[in-house]
């Protein structure tokens, strides 16, 4: 995986097509990410200027994040959970349409490239990460779980977990 590019925007042709994933410095561009960077700065400005910033620096440490994404998947509609987890792990970021749309613009113009870079960058979608998502999966095994568990995801249970994130 290729993120980070010597001479952004201008990124490397011959770099681009040798990696297997591509994509437009957005390692960083997660809603918690850019969340906990405005945080963390506010922080900062707030000792230099000594401005009591304790009770919204907490809100980062919360467990109940106001961002949530909720996935429901119903494992009877796939034919194994490998299938189940290549799906869930799209629906949270389909990692190949970034480097696909990198790939496919790397042949333009030098002035035009670094203008479509920059705003790939700059209009980048909402992203969350693993341990922002909250994953309902029906007739999933306790194994199913405990690896969607493993990587992060929010899985919920009886008596344990809000389930009012999936009310619409």
């Amino acid at each position: 995986v290729t993120d980070v590019w010597n001479n952004e925007p201008d990124y490397n042709k011959e770099l681009c097509n040798h990696s297997i994933i591509a994509t437009p410095h957005i390692a960083g561009h997660s809603l918690r990410a850019k969340f906990e960077g405005t945080i963390d700065c506010a922080g900062h400005l707030s000792k230099n200027f000594k401005i009591n910033f304790d009770k919204y620096y907490d809100l980062i440490h919360e467990k109940d994040f106001k961002y949530l994404k909720k996935i429901k998947i119903n494992l009877k509609n796939f034919s194994s959970e490998l299938e189940a987890l290549e799906y869930i792990m799209r629906c949270t970021y389909d990692i190949k349409e970034d480097s696909n749309i990198m790939k496919n613009n790397q042949n333009l113009e030098a002035l035009e490239k670094c203008k479509f870079f920059s705003d790939l960058r700059k209009n980048y979608p909402i992203r969350r990460e693993f341990k922002d998502i909250i994953v309902k999966s029906l007739y999933a095994s306790y194994d199913f779980r405990m690896i969607l568990d493993s990587i992060g995801f929010i899985i919920p249970s009886r008596g344990f977990f809000p389930w009012y994130y999936f009310k619409k």
